[in-house]
């Protein structure tokens, strides 16, 4: 061997030795199949069919995380929606429609993520149906704003191009703040979504408090600004656990400030009695609007069956009764005309992954 290449055989040999693979995330990928049949009583209309996502969400997602020492983690998640019975995404403008966002956090200081995510709201578990849109009477009542007059808005189930940050936990107590540019050439109002919530739970309590200023995308107010008037959104809940039972009580408030509108209120109040592999759920809505005689009654009662952790069976029967210029129902059995209501019978299977 001339010298020559043993120069290059000991460069090549210095390269392998000290190369190493490039670190890689914890990467896992979950999700639910959930299908249900609905019998369904529309005003005077029957109608039955196959439909997704009674109990959860139909989805399928990606976390993943990178310890980066120091007491520092890097976190993504990834989470889309589809109709289980088509196969089709439930969004036809964002693929992951759910969830996109990435977060560093530490023990010490909490959690900033960025991207799309959960709007700052008390937790699911306020609701025993856990803000399920198909059918639940709290999250189909609680976030509506639509019929409040013009420029009102609702607040959405995720928000986009938001930053948050949530606080470590002290003494049961945590903390998250929540703002989303508007990301839109030419916006007069720099946010479209900005909100706070605190948490505090210690033994069978828990106890919520929120606040979101939700900005329309577009007006319409006549004559208004191209990024509409703000909608003021508040909440309070709170969680007892008696034993095998967890009781919640619910409030929010919808607050739009553009002139003419009008002001929503919703209480609630649920319960879940669970032992073993059964477990019993109920809720009650009543949604009002202030100098306005249009009111929603909404209430269901579920029995769900766990085979495994991971796959059961549910039933629900419930329904909604509208009057005035409500229109309010379950997001299986949307009613077609101010003062219809609803009743609504299901079955389903679920099994998450």
């Amino acid at each position: 061997m001339n010298l020559r290449n043993s120069t290059l055989m000991a460069a090549y040999c210095a390269a392998s030795c000290t190369w190493t693979p490039p670190a890689r995330a914890n990467v896992q990928i979950y999700g639910a199949l959930d299908s249900f049949l609905q019998y369904a009583r529309i005003g005077s209309q029957t109608s039955a069919g196959l439909m997704s996502g009674g109990a959860s969400t139909s989805r399928f997602g990606f976390i993943g995380s990178e310890n980066l020492g120091g007491g520092l983690r890097v976190s993504f998640r990834l989470e889309s929606g589809f109709d289980l019975m088509s196969g089709r995404p439930q969004s036809a403008t964002s693929f992951y429609n759910r969830e996109a966002n990435i977060a560093i956090s530490s023990v010490s200081w909490g959690t900033i993520k960025l991207g799309k995510q959960y709007p700052a709201i008390m937790p699911e578990a306020a609701d025993p149906f856990y803000l399920v849109g198909q059918l639940s009477p709290f999250a189909s009542t609680a976030i509506v704003g639509g019929d409040l007059g013009h420029g009102a808005a609702s607040l959405p189930g995720r928000i986009e191009n938001a930053i948050s940050y949530k606080t470590p936990t002290y003494g049961g107590l945590d903390i998250t703040v929540l703002y989303a540019l508007r990301n839109a050439a030419g916006a007069s109002t720099v946010a479209s979504n900005a909100g706070a919530v605190a948490n505090f739970a210690r033994g069978p309590l828990i106890l919520s408090g929120a606040y979101n200023a939700i900005w329309a995308a577009t007006s319409s107010t006549l004559g208004g600004s191209p990024d509409g008037p703000r909608t003021d959104s508040v909440m309070a809940s709170a969680s007892y656990a008696f034993g095998p039972t967890l009781m919640s009580l619910a409030y929010t408030l919808m607050r739009p400030t553009a002139p003419g509108t009008r002001v929503a209120q919703v209480y609630s109040v649920g319960a879940i009695w669970q032992r073993g592999p059964h477990a019993i759920r109920a809720d009650l809505a009543y949604r009002v609007i202030a100098g306005h005689a249009s009111h929603a009654l909404g209430a269901l009662l579920g029995y769900d069956y766990q085979f495994s952790k991971l796959t059961g069976v549910y039933g629900r029967i419930g329904g909604f009764k509208n009057t005035g210029q409500s229109a309010l129902s379950f997001g299986s059995a949307p009613v077609s005309a101010p003062g219809m209501s609803s009743t609504v019978f299901a079955l389903g299977l679920r099994q998450k992954f």
